[in-house]
Formats: C-alpha cells, structure tokens, sequence
C-alpha cells in the first residue's frame, strides 16, 4: 500500500505545496480546499505535489488514505452545455482512460467493483474498486467532479476488514459512504463561477 500511495503522487523537485489556512488545506494555485480532521493518534499526515495543471495531496489519519487529485483539461466545456448522457460519457472516459490505468500501475490485479454517475446540480461520478495484494486487501472508492477546467477526484483507499465478517458488498457500500463524505469536506470551483464554489 505505502509503495502504491507513493507512486501516485508525482515526483517533481520543483513541485508546488498548498498550505494550511487553520483546519483546512489549500491548494497552491487555490483552486480547491479540504478541511482536514485531527486524530486522537495524532495530527494528519499529508502530503502533496503539483505541477502545472496536474497534482496530488493526500491526507494519511493512520486509518485511511484520502486523496484529491486534479488534472486540467486543454479546452474549456461548461458542464452546462453537454446534456446528463454526453456528462456521464466525459465521466466514465476519464474513469476509464485515467483513473484505472492509474489505480493498476500500483496494484496491477484491481478489479472495478461499481461505478455510478449522479446527475443533479453538481453532477459526480462514484466508483469502487477492491486492491488484492500480499499485505492484505483494500478497497479504494473515488468520488469525480468536473467544473469544465479540471477533473477533481477524491478517493480513500481503505483495508478490507475479514475479522469482522464484512461482505464485500458491505465493504464496498462503507467505503464509498466515506468517500462521499471526504468529497463533501472539499470544496472545488463551480462551473463558470470565478471564485464560486461547488
């Protein structure tokens, strides 16, 4: 897990750093923010790397790995414009072309377990996907968000927990609740909105 969390965040010596206004982690160019909870087994480990248009950070509690990552895009789209189905396919091709290739560079036996699209007004795109590997399963869910600048994908990779029993159903259902909730934590550029929020 340590060598797949290490490799998904890029490697640059000149790479920027966010910083920290209170409980809540900025990113360099200030274009999204997370607040970020503190542990009773000690603060967060976090660590980030941007480069232009693209950067990790990723938030360790010692439980759970949380991460955002953004890449930007070359041409501006207003999500506005395209209807539910042509969002969804923006969505499902980045999933596809990015987010697996990415996940399966570390981890090259991940599965996809579920993927869903929610319209609405800040439409998302959750997926799950279960990690084997020799020091124990994980399960790693992901929430997308797209402004028409950028793709933002918050994901928390999470160890399977067989001592209790759990389906993988149930482990799959827990994580993603905990990814919605990291995502909901976060707040990222509205589309078309200068300063706005979504």
């Amino acid at each position: 897990m340590v060598a797949f969390a290490a490799m998904l965040l890029p490697g640059s010596a000149g790479a920027a750093r966010g910083k920290m206004d209170g409980n809540t982690y900025v990113s360099p160019r200030g274009d999204f923010r997370c607040a970020v909870a503190h542990y009773d087994l000690g603060e967060v480990e976090i660590k980030d790397a941007f480069e232009k248009g693209r950067g990790s950070v990723a938030f360790n509690d010692f439980f759970d790995i949380t991460r955002v990552d953004v890449e930007d895009y070359e041409h501006y789209v207003d999500p506005a414009t395209l209807s539910a189905e042509q969002l969804e396919r923006v969505y499902a091709s980045y999933f596809d072309a990015r987010v697996v290739p990415l996940v399966k560079m570390g981890v090259k036996d991940a599965v996809v377990l579920s993927r869903q699209f929610t319209p609405g007004g800040s439409p998302t795109y959750a997926s799950v996907m279960r990690l084997p590997a020799r020091d124990g399963e994980h399960v790693r869910a992901a929430v997308q968000f797209t402004n028409g600048h950028s793709m933002y994908v918050v994901s928390v990779l999470h160890p399977t927990r067989p001592e209790l029993g759990y389906s993988m159903q149930r482990e799959a259902d827990d994580i993603l609740r905990i990814a919605r909730a990291a995502f909901d934590h976060c707040q990222f550029p509205a589309p078309g909105a200068e300063g706005k929020y979504k």
